[in-house]
């Protein structure tokens, strides 16, 4: 049986851990001695009137009894970070962690305090932790299928194109879809990718019928781009990619090169071509435009 296709939002896991509730991030409560028990109750209820030497203590006086109580490690080091010993907190910690296991919590707050302390350094391994998915059937309707590329939008939600569906989802911040793209009677023949002006306008390479499509924010065909032969003409186009003047640059693997549109989808110019001093472009695949200069990607060249 065929995997569902999905489309996952990922964080980092230092700004979800941000919201994380404490009690999330505490250890499971083990039976202590009825001495420990109440110095750590004491301990908590110090630490939460503000009290952070005196849960110190506390937390100190339990752990005498009980060395190795992951739980009360971890209030520990909450209270000698509170008192701004954090060499101390984030000792105790680690230590907690090594012997109940995983925290995420925890290990964020670590990776968190080594960055603040040492900024310059290599830093951490950088994680995330999947907190939505958008998937590709609901209740046996196909939403989407093999998913190629998805463009974010100013108001937090998103473009999806669904090469296996010829259609560009738009879908909110909540991922509920608002309409479903697809170039009206004509439709799409296998979209690869999408970009869009800052008015609203959208360009959708077609790559099985060789053009871009431009449409409205509204949703109406406004034109294509595509001869059926001389410089305008395409080849599998893929990725695209707008500079800060509103021209679009399209990869056309086929012909091997990188051809520049204006706003209205008339060519502009290509390049990639041979020269004396540049051995050409085999097979461009990505491409990016920063201030006034084009990155292209070459799988084959690497």
């Amino acid at each position: 049986m065929r995997a569902p296709w999905v489309v996952s939002v990922m964080i980092g896991t230092l700004m979800a851990a941000t919201g994380a509730s404490l009690a999330g991030a505490q250890f499971a409560y083990s039976q202590m001695s009825p001495l420990s028990a109440e110095s750590f109750r004491t301990g908590v209820e110090a630490y939460s009137r503000g009290r952070y030497a005196e849960a110190l203590s506390q937390f100190e006086r339990a752990l005498s009894d009980a060395p190795s109580d992951p739980l009360c490690l971890y209030w520990l080091g909450k209270s000698y970070y509170r008192l701004g010993v954090e060499n101390a907190a984030f000792s105790r910690w680690t230590d907690a962690i090594a012997i109940s296991g995983s925290s995420p919590f925890l290990e964020s707050r670590l990776e968190l305090g080594g960055a603040m302390a040492d900024p310059q350094g290599e830093g951490y391994p950088e994680r995330y932790v999947r907190v939505q998915e958008f998937m590709g059937t609901s209740g046996g309707t196909q939403l989407f299928l093999r998913p190629s590329w998805i463009e974010p939008l100013p108001d937090g939600g998103a473009l999806i194109v669904s090469h296996g569906t010829n259609t560009v989802l738009d879908i909110d911040a909540n991922a509920r879809i608002r309409r479903s793209i697809n170039a009206g009677a004509t439709g799409l023949d296998r979209p690869f990718a999408v970009a869009r002006q800052d008015d609203g306008t959208l360009y959708i390479s077609e790559f099985q019928s060789d053009r871009i499509v431009r449409i409205s924010a509204t949703g109406q065909v406004l034109g294509y781009s595509g001869d059926q032969s001389g410089t305008g003409r395409l080849s599998g186009p893929q990725y695209l990619a707008i500079d800060k003047d509103g021209f679009l640059y399209v990869s056309d693997v086929g012909f091997a090169r990188v051809t520049k549109y204006s706003g209205d989808g008339s060519v502009v110019l290509s390049m990639g071509q041979p020269t004396p001093a540049f051995e050409g472009l085999r097979i461009p695949t990505g491409v990016a435009v920063i201030d006034d200069t084009v990155y292209i990607a070459d799988a084959a060249r690497k």
